[in-house]
């Protein structure tokens, strides 16, 4: 399936919207179904260019907010591998662009503070790890750029 990826990602360059949906949502797939689990495969998602079509999800103005909230899940999860491994740090320049991150920054507030109100306190401990990794993808940023 990695070896089909790149083919993937290059196809959703034509910005076809059904295209990048779906090409999206296979990636989401591969992440929440734990085939993508490893260090080794986050490595290899972000090399193939996993991260862009979520990122051009972002840019489409009539996306629906589900999709915009897995958009956010896939690049927050490629996020922390970019920052915190040896072998990427102070790589992928094109990850960390302006250009595509204000997107992310426009949509993400909208998508981690939708929580009820209502939740139980074992439901917060679910939670937590997506408000700190968007935490992590904010301070990352801001540290790959000053």
């Amino acid at each position: 399936l990695y070896s089909l990826l790149k083919d993937i990602v290059a196809v959703t360059s034509s910005g076809s919207r059904p295209v990048i949906i779906a090409a999206t949502a296979l990636i989401d797939q591969l992440i929440r179904s734990g085939y993508a689990s490893t260090v080794l495969d986050r490595r290899t998602l972000v090399v193939m260019g996993a991260w862009k079509p979520p990122v051009a999800l972002m840019q489409l103005v009539d996306s629906r907010s589900e999709l915009l909230a897995v958009s956010v899940r896939i690049y927050t999860y490629l996020a922390e591998h970019v920052n915190f491994y040896d072998d990427f740090a102070g790589s992928h320049p094109d990850f960390w662009n302006p250009q595509h991150f204000v997107h992310l920054l426009k949509i993400m507030p909208g998508v981690i503070t939708s929580i009820p109100e209502t939740i139980d306190a074992d439901q917060w401990e679910v939670l937590c790890p997506d408000l700190e990794a968007a935490c992590h993808t904010l301070g990352s940023f801001m540290l790959f750029w000053t």
